[in-house]
Protein backbone atom coordinates (compact mmCIF):
# COMPACT_ATOMS: atom_id res chain seq x y z
CA UNK A 1 0.00 0.00 0.00
CA UNK A 2 2.94 2.55 -0.61
CA UNK A 3 0.95 3.99 -3.09
CA UNK A 4 -1.44 5.13 -0.83
CA UNK A 5 0.52 6.03 2.12
CA UNK A 6 -1.59 9.45 2.76
CA UNK A 7 -5.01 6.72 2.67
CA UNK A 8 -5.28 7.16 6.86
CA UNK A 9 -5.89 10.73 6.12
CA UNK A 10 -8.20 10.60 2.68
CA UNK A 11 -10.14 8.14 5.29
CA UNK A 12 -10.04 11.17 8.46
CA UNK A 13 -11.49 13.45 5.50
CA UNK A 14 -14.04 11.04 4.05
CA UNK A 15 -15.05 9.77 8.00
CA UNK A 16 -15.22 13.84 8.53
CA UNK A 17 -17.39 14.77 5.52
CA UNK A 18 -20.10 11.99 5.74
CA UNK A 19 -20.45 12.95 10.05
CA UNK A 20 -20.80 16.36 9.25
CA UNK A 21 -24.04 15.42 6.65
CA UNK A 22 -25.79 13.23 9.02
CA UNK A 23 -29.23 14.37 9.67
CA UNK A 24 -31.66 13.05 12.35
CA UNK A 25 -34.95 13.61 11.75
CA UNK A 26 -37.79 11.88 13.31
CA UNK A 27 -36.46 9.01 14.85
CA UNK A 28 -34.33 8.18 11.68
CA UNK A 29 -30.76 9.58 10.44
CA UNK A 30 -29.33 9.51 7.06
CA UNK A 31 -26.30 11.20 5.07
CA UNK A 32 -27.75 14.19 2.91
CA UNK A 33 -25.40 14.98 -0.28
CA UNK A 34 -25.05 18.40 0.83
CA UNK A 35 -25.92 20.57 3.36
CA UNK A 36 -25.17 23.71 1.97
CA UNK A 37 -27.87 23.29 -0.64
CA UNK A 38 -30.84 25.06 1.84
CA UNK A 39 -33.70 22.78 3.04
CA UNK A 40 -33.01 20.67 0.01
CA UNK A 41 -30.79 18.19 2.30
CA UNK A 42 -33.22 18.09 5.08
CA UNK A 43 -36.49 17.40 3.27
CA UNK A 44 -36.24 16.63 -0.55
CA UNK A 45 -33.49 14.36 -0.20
CA UNK A 46 -34.99 11.77 2.95
CA UNK A 47 -36.90 10.16 0.39
CA UNK A 48 -33.78 9.06 -1.61
CA UNK A 49 -31.58 8.12 1.18
CA UNK A 50 -31.78 4.37 0.66
CA UNK A 51 -29.85 4.58 -2.25
CA UNK A 52 -26.96 6.91 -1.50
CA UNK A 53 -26.99 5.14 1.99
CA UNK A 54 -25.88 1.78 0.47
CA UNK A 55 -22.60 3.89 -1.48
CA UNK A 56 -22.05 5.46 2.04
CA UNK A 57 -21.84 2.10 3.51
CA UNK A 58 -19.23 0.87 0.87
CA UNK A 59 -16.88 3.98 2.40
CA UNK A 60 -17.52 3.65 5.65
CA UNK A 61 -16.24 -0.48 4.98
CA UNK A 62 -12.98 0.95 4.91
CA UNK A 63 -13.19 3.68 7.96
CA UNK A 64 -15.58 1.59 10.25
CA UNK A 65 -17.34 -1.37 9.57
CA UNK A 66 -20.01 -1.26 12.36
CA UNK A 67 -21.12 1.91 11.20
CA UNK A 68 -21.37 0.44 7.52
CA UNK A 69 -23.43 -2.24 8.38
CA UNK A 70 -25.60 0.24 10.29
CA UNK A 71 -26.42 2.13 6.79
CA UNK A 72 -27.51 -1.22 4.95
Amino acid sequence: MEQFADLDTWLQKAANLLESNRIHLEGHSYTAPSLDTGDFGRKDYANQYLWDSCFHAVIWHWIDPQKAQMRV
